[in-house]
């Protein structure tokens, strides 16, 4: 992933978290956005997060994983 291409998925998640977009929780879409948008995933959520980095799709898994190593992933404090 570019900075450039980086930025562009950034960007783009963060539009679905202020439009409020369905995809912010879908299954196999949302993980990936919330760790693009740089948002921090709750407790209540964080098994389900790691469900999706096991995800039988692995298209889908491999592009959460580099989303996850250029973005890292924040998680509510306990």
């Amino acid at each position: 992933m570019t900075k450039e291409e980086a930025q562009y998925l950034h960007e783009s998640a963060l539009q679905c978290f202020e439009y409020n977009d369905p995809l912010i929780t879908t299954q196999d879409c949302w993980a990936k956005l919330w760790v693009e948008a740089e948002k921090t995933i709750p407790q209540h959520m964080k098994n389900d997060f790691l469900d999706e980095l096991t995800s039988s799709n692995i298209e889908y898994r491999h592009a959460l994983e580099e989303s996850v190593r250029w973005f890292g992933v924040r998680y509510e404090k306990d």
